[in-house]
């Protein structure tokens, strides 16, 4: 493994009780991090975790003949960030699995044989080392052809990681500042909590994705965003950092996500073009 650290070899491996269930979270039992290993982990390549990850999920599930994995990705989200802190979120990198069960199962059998298979892929990260405590959650879904939608699991550990939860994800200055005229003007309302920011590679939109906590008056709120949208587009219009930035960065639009799932449109999203 050629991006770890050249001074020392630390393997760290810390046991976890996962719980099989629909969204399950491992004990409330942890081991107590050193300073030292916690920064092995901070200095860990992401290329090699997404790398050692991939191959770690496929084992368990390779030893069932008759399932398949129709898609599997493992992928850091670099927009996520803590809750209610202007830091990005350390623990930011996610399993996607869909696997496809032999149609020849009937629904009892590919029932049981999801619930061994998950099992497996439970215990395997009962024990995690390095990199590994950059994982956030586990999601899996089993499916057929004839009986679609078998069995969906999801394992989170972002939550529990106590000691992992001191660390950031490290951000450039230019990053952090314009991150931070964002996070302290939605910060003064207690209602809302941004889950991510900053710019997407893929599209180099700049994004601001909002979680609203139920409110007691829904419809004025909602009638508010818009007004919201129109004082944070003047802010943006009258920085110059803010401005530097995105022509800087070639950024082609802002876009604005609100999710409300109390809300019978629980996802809003806007597109400004810059």
């Amino acid at each position: 493994m050629n991006n770890r650290n050249k001074g020392f070899l630390l393997i760290l491996s810390i046991p976890l009780i996962l719980a099989s269930c629909s969204n399950s979270e491992p004990d409330n039992e942890y081991t107590k991090l050193t300073d030292t290993e916690l920064a092995y982990i901070e200095n860990y390549s992401t290329d090699t975790i997404i790398k050692e990850l991939q191959s770690k999920i496929q084992k368990p599930i390779l030893e069932f003949d008759n399932i398949e994995i129709k898609e599997l990705n493992v992928y850091e989200d670099k927009l996520l960030m803590k809750p209610k802190e202007n830091k990005k979120e350390f623990a930011n990198i996610f399993i996607d699995a869909y696997l496809i069960l032999d149609k020849s199962l009937s629904f009892e059998e590919a029932t049981n044989l999801s619930e061994e298979c998950m099992d497996k892929i439970t215990d395997i990260f009962r024990e995690r080392k390095g990199g590994e405590f950059r994982l956030s959650t586990i999601s899996v879904v089993f499916e057929s052809e004839n009986f679609k939608e078998i069995l969906k699991e999801n394992i989170h550990f972002r939550d529990i990681d106590k000691d992992i939860n001191v660390l950031s994800l490290k951000q450039s200055e230019e990053d952090f500042n314009i991150q931070t005229i964002i996070f302290n003007e939605f910060s003064k309302d207690n209602e809302v909590d941004i889950l991510r920011l900053g710019l997407e590679d893929i599209s180099n939109n700049y994004i601001i994705e909002i979680n609203i906590f139920e409110v007691t008056n829904t419809e004025t709120y909602i009638d508010d965003i818009d007004s919201k949208n129109d004082e944070l587009i003047k802010i943006f219009s009258n920085n110059e950092d803010v401005k530097k930035y995105f022509k800087s960065n070639s950024v082609n639009k802002l876009k604005l996500i609100y999710n409300m799932p109390w809300h019978k449109e629980p996802q809003l999203i806007y597109d400004f073009e810059l």
